[in-house]
């Protein structure tokens, strides 16, 4: 069971909007390493943090498969992942023309990040955003 860290603020993630995304276009990304004005999740409370994370999804023209990758860095290959392949990408789809809400927990390690893409590119508008609350 998790409950709210008392006085933690929401951090909220890069949102993005994108036109014709690819699978390299990233969304939004959230970081764990400390907190900053552009996505900064404080994790100096301890080695490892747990964050609530509420994933905002959607896209204008089609129903979309979505990746929720828990990364180690920058970079779109499966190594970049946590536990170095798809055990750190969780997929969730979204119906066409909708925004959907995911509340996902998370334990992140000072430095790993979690960042959204697509699946497959398509021709059409594409919205995400994340916002973190730290779990006590």
């Amino acid at each position: 069971m998790s409950w709210y860290l008392p006085g933690a603020l929401a951090v909220n993630s890069t949102a993005g909007t994108a036109t014709n995304p690819t699978t390299a276009t990233i969304l939004a990304q959230i970081t764990s390493t400390g907190p900053s004005s552009n996505g900064g999740l404080n994790s100096s409370l301890a080695p490892l943090t747990q964050a609530a994370l509420y994933l905002y999804l959607g896209t204008s023209t089609q129903a979309t498969e979505w990746w929720v990758e828990h990364c180690l860095s920058t970079g779109t290959g499966s190594t970049a992942l946590v536990g170095n392949g798809f055990q750190g990408r969780t997929v969730l789809v979204t119906a066409s023309g909708q925004t959907s809400q995911f509340v996902k927990k998370y334990d992140l390690a000072k430095g790993e990040f979690v960042r959204v893409r697509i699946a497959t590119a398509f021709t059409g508008t594409a919205n995400a955003k994340i916002q973190a609350e730290v779990l006590a």
